[in-house]
């Protein structure tokens, strides 16, 4: 008696434990785990919704989630079929629905968005099913275990009903092996052998790769950004009356630089993440210097605090550039240069920009190519690089001067620096072509990533920089995606969340 009173005392302090499952609790009928979840039940992303519903809205956001679906990617993918005679295959879809490559779910590499729903993108089964990556990490080279154990950064983890959970130095933030795990599809190579994109070989160049405690920086440092608080990670356990545990948890939307072109959900919170939480501040050391003074002629020193190149990925295919604006002593407008408008090509190989960062590719005759499948090589690239291991600021600044044909001193200038993820000359090819809607190029945002406004000091004929107009907000966003906050939104009577394009 005195064993079965002290059981059932337990009982009533800790609730159901799921190690007790087979005794009822008292006053309450027995209450059965929520059953394990098969693998093939795992490969659908909606099936995580319920226990993550927080992570669950970011990922669907994210560009991973709409990396098939991209108007860009289908162009371009479709197009290097029909060009190559097919020789492209899987290329393109490798990293952009990898699970439906390794499922065998495509069978023609022209047309993906023929693959089941819960194929599609980059899913969370892709990720935390990961165990190694081969040494050629190129184009994801990724190996899963296909079971149903989901792996991550926790250690320790409360191990749920659903699925068996394990830690993964390919998951941590702390870790160099995240960061590699991640260069699987930022850094590949065509089938031509072009070094395609760089990101890693960029950030493993940087010294925020160092393995040093003070300054180490993975991926996921700045593209997952760390909950302030010990939230739940999960919201249930799947045991009856065992609550789940708060943790530190990462966010699932990868704000970079891409934003949706099409409606998706939650695009206008998307949109907000990049231009006015990701971009602003990116950019770091910076200064402006007289050439001869005191006439007007001006360079421009800048660099980036960003583990990788600026801009970095596709880097032929993005652009970013500085907008110059002059003013006299009285805030006249005397001088403006590399001003970009609204839908108009930002360069041509005829009428280069003034200061324009990027890469270029060629083919083999030395001409600019569009299309990676023509492309041999790379013109000197000219996109910001990020601080080597070594060097001290100012060290490896890109530079660009500015030559008004004017000889009244500038008293101000304002330098507006704009981003575009992909070039209008770009896109119009691909509407050439025919593989792409011509309604797809307005939608392609120019994005403001800093802007500078420098004064200049009659007393030494040199520019202050007078302020930094950086609008950082990365709280909004983060509330548009939170479900809570959609909840008591919705509780108030007021609209949801935008699942626009956010334009």
């Amino acid at each position: 008696m005195r064993a079965q009173r002290g059981l059932g005392l337990f009982l009533r302090a800790v609730g159901c434990s799921w190690l007790l499952l087979s005794i009822a609790c008292e006053g309450s009928q027995e209450v059965a785990a929520r059953p394990a979840l098969t693998r093939e039940q795992l490969l659908d992303p909606t099936q995580c919704k319920d226990c993550h519903p927080k992570h669950y809205n970011e990922w669907s956001a994210s560009m991973h989630a709409y990396a098939s679906k991209d108007p860009v990617f289908l162009a371009m993918n479709r197009r290097g079929q029909e060009e190559t005679g097919g020789k492209l295959g899987s290329f393109c879809v490798n990293c952009h629905m990898p699970m439906a490559v390794r499922e065998n779910k495509i069978t023609d590499f022209a047309y993906p968005e023929q693959v089941p729903e819960n194929l599609q993108g980059i899913t969370c089964y892709f990720c935390h099913n990961a165990i190694s990556v081969e040494a050629d990490h190129a184009n994801a080279k990724v190996n899963l275990a296909n079971d149903t154990t989901m792996r991550a950064a926790i250690d320790r983890a409360q191990i749920p009903s659903v699925h068996k959970v394990q830690y993964s130095k390919n998951h941590s933030p702390l870790e160099l092996d995240s960061s590699i795990m991640c260069g699987t599809c930022h850094d590949i190579v065509t089938p031509a052998g072009f070094h395609l994109e760089q990101t890693l070989t960029e950030y493993l160049s940087s010294v925020v790769s160092r393995e040093d405690p003070l300054i180490f920086q993975s991926c996921q440092s700045c593209h997952m950004d760390r909950s302030e608080t010990r939230v739940l990670a999960a919201q249930s356990s799947g045991y009856p009356g065992v609550p789940t545990g708060p943790r530190v948890v990462h966010e699932h939307l990868f704000p970079a630089v891409d934003v949706p072109l099409t409606p998706f959900p939650f695009a206008s919170a998307t949109r907000m993440a990049v231009e006015n939480c990701k971009l602003p501040g990116s950019l770091a050391y910076f200064s402006i210097e007289l050439m001869n003074a005191p006439l007007p002629a001006f360079t421009m020193y800048v660099e980036t605090q960003a583990g990788h190149a600026q801009p970095s990925g596709a880097t032929q295919d993005r652009r970013m550039w500085v907008e110059v604006t002059g003013f006299d002593a009285t805030g006249t407008q005397v001088f403006s240069d590399g001003v970009v408008a609204d839908g108009e090509i930002e360069e041509t190989p005829g009428a280069p920009h003034s200061c324009m960062m990027r890469d270029y590719m060629q083919d083999a005759a030395g001409n600019e190519v569009h299309m990676f499948w023509d492309a041999v090589q790379k013109k000197l690239p000219r996109a910001v690089i990020p601080p080597p291991a070594t060097a001290a600021a100012g060290s490896h600044s890109r530079v660009c001067t500015f030559s008004p044909r004017t000889t009244t001193p500038l008293a101000r200038i304002e330098l507006t620096f704009r981003m575009r993820p992909i070039g209008v000359d770009v896109l119009q090819d691909l509407v050439a072509s025919g593989h792409l809607a011509p309604d797809i190029v307005a939608q392609m945002p120019t994005l403001t990533v800093a802007k500078r406004v420098v004064k200049l000091d009659t007393t030494g004929y040199r520019y202050v920089v007078e302020s930094s107009q950086e609008n950082l907000d990365c709280t909004t966003y983060k509330s548009m995606l939170d479900p809570e906050q959609q909840t008591l939104v919705n509780q108030a009577g007021a609209a949801a969340p935008s699942t626009g394009s956010g334009r």
